[in-house]
C-alpha cells in the first residue's frame, strides 16, 4: 500500500511539473508574426487583399482602403486596448459609430468586424466567413471603402494578444465639388490608402484644357499625358499623407480648373511596430518564436499530461482499487488540472 501512496505522489508532482513548465513557456515564448509566412501575416495589404479575394468570388466590385477609415479603426483598437474592452460598443458604451464621425468620415452606410487572438490572417477569415454577419460585412456590395486598426499587447489576460478592427464604409462622392465640365480625377480617390509607393493618377479633362500640372504636396512634379480627353500621370508618393493637386492650363497657359485629393501611403514594415513595442515590455526573458511553434510546445505538454493520467488508471484499475473515493477525488482533481492546462494552451480566437 505504502508503494502505491508513493505512486501517488509522484504522479501528483510530475503533473504539477509539467503544468508549471507550461506556465513558464506560455509566459517566455513571444509569438512573432513575423517569423511567420508573408501571406499568412496580420497587416494592411493582406487584410485589404482578402477581403478583395472573397468579394470578388462573389462577382463584387474591390474595397478602396481609406485614410478616415484607418484613423476610426484605429481609435477604436486603441480605445478597446487600453480599456480591456471587448465589444462592438466600448469603452463606457460608445457607439462604433462615433469612431466614424470621429475621424470625420461621412458615411451612408457603415459596419464594423471584430477579432482578437488570432495570428494567421487565414484563420481568421476562416471565422469571419462561418458568422453570417460578419461575412454579410465583408460581401455587403453597399460598401466601397475599408479601414484597419491592428494593435498588439495584452488584452484580455492574453500577453502580446492582437486586435482587429475592420471599418467598412461608403461616403457622399467627395469630387462632387470638382468643376466637373473641366477636369474630373478618376483614380485614385480621396483619402485612399496605399502600401506601394506608385501609383497612377488619371481623370478625364475639358477640350479647352491643353496641359495638365501635377502636384504633391505643393511640389511640382510634372505635366500628365493627355489623349483623347483624358489624362494619366505617375506619382511617387512619399510616407505619410499626399495632397495630390492637379492644375489644367488653356493654350494661354492659363489656369482654368484646379483639382485637389488626399492620399496616404503606408508601408507594410510600419505595421510590426507596435507588435515590437510591446511584446519588448513583458517579462525580463523571452523569446519570439512564430504561434505553430507555441502550440506545438503546448500540445506536446499536454500529450504527456493525458498519458500519465492514463498510465496511472490503467495501473489503478489493474489493482482493483479505483473504488476508492480519496482516489477517485484525486484523479478528478488531475482531470481539472489538464482541463486548465488545455485552455490555457489554448490556441484559438475570437470574433465579434
Amino acid at each position: 500500500m505504502r508503494s502505491k501512496v508513493y505512486k501517488q505522489k509522484f504522479t501528483t508532482t510530475i503533473i504539477v511539473l509539467c503544468c508549471i513548465f507550461v506556465v513558464t513557456v506560455n509566459n517566455i515564448l513571444v509569438v512573432n508574426v513575423s517569423a511567420q509566412h508573408n501571406t499568412d501575416i496580420i497587416n494592411y495589404q493582406n487584410l485589404l487583399d482578402s477581403h478583395n479575394n472573397i468579394r470578388q468570388t462573389y462577382g463584387l466590385s474591390k474595397l478602396k482602403m481609406n485614410s478616415k477609415l484607418n484613423l476610426s479603426a484605429k481609435l477604436k483598437a486603441e480605445a478597446m486596448m487600453i480599456t480591456n474592452c471587448w465589444s462592438h460598443y466600448c469603452p463606457d458604451n460608445k457607439s462604433p459609430w462615433e469612431f466614424f464621425i470621429q475621424s470625420g468620415y461621412d458615411y451612408t452606410i457603415a459596419g464594423e468586424n471584430l477579432a482578437e487572438g488570432f495570428y494567421k490572417i487565414t484563420d481568421m477569415f476562416k471565422a469571419w466567413l462561418n458568422s453570417k454577419s460578419h461575412k454579410e460585412n465583408i460581401i455587403n456590395n453597399k460598401f466601397t471603402e475599408i479601414g484597419f486598426g491592428i494593435t498588439y499587447g495584452n488584452f484580455q489576460n492574453k500577453q502580446n494578444n492582437i486586435l482587429v478592427v475592420v471599418h467598412f464604409g461608403n461616403r457622399k462622392d467627395y469630387n462632387s465639388n470638382i468643376e466637373k465640365q473641366k477636369i474630373k480625377i478618376i483614380t485614385p480617390s480621396n483619402h485612399e490608402v496605399f502600401t506601394t509607393s506608385n501609383i497612377n493618377i488619371t481623370g478625364e479633362i475639358h477640350e479647352d484644357i491643353q496641359k495638365v500640372r501635377i502636384y504633391n504636396n505643393n511640389e511640382y512634379k510634372g505635366d500628365a499625358k493627355i489623349s483623347n480627353g483624358t489624362f494619366t500621370f505617375s506619382e511617387n508618393l512619399t510616407e505619410g499623407n499626399n495632397l495630390i493637386t492637379i492644375k489644367g492650363y488653356d493654350d494661354t497657359n492659363t489656369i482654368l480648373t484646379t483639382s485637389e485629393i488626399l492620399v496616404e501611403y503606408i508601408p507594410i514594415l510600419q505595421n510590426y511596430t507596435n507588435f515590437k513595442s510591446a511584446s519588448s515590455n513583458n517579462s525580463i526573458l523571452q523569446i519570439q518564436v512564430s504561434k505553430d511553434i507555441k502550440n506545438l510546445i503546448n500540445f506536446i505538454c499536454i500529450a504527456i499530461l493525458v498519458l500519465i493520467i492514463l498510465i496511472d488508471l490503467i495501473f489503478l484499475n489493474r489493482t482493483n482499487i479505483l473504488k476508492n473515493n480519496s482516489l477517485m477525488q484525486y484523479h478528478f482533481s488531475i482531470f481539472v488540472i489538464i482541463c486548465f492546462v488545455l485552455i490555457l494552451g489554448g490556441t484559438g480566437g475570437r470574433i465579434i
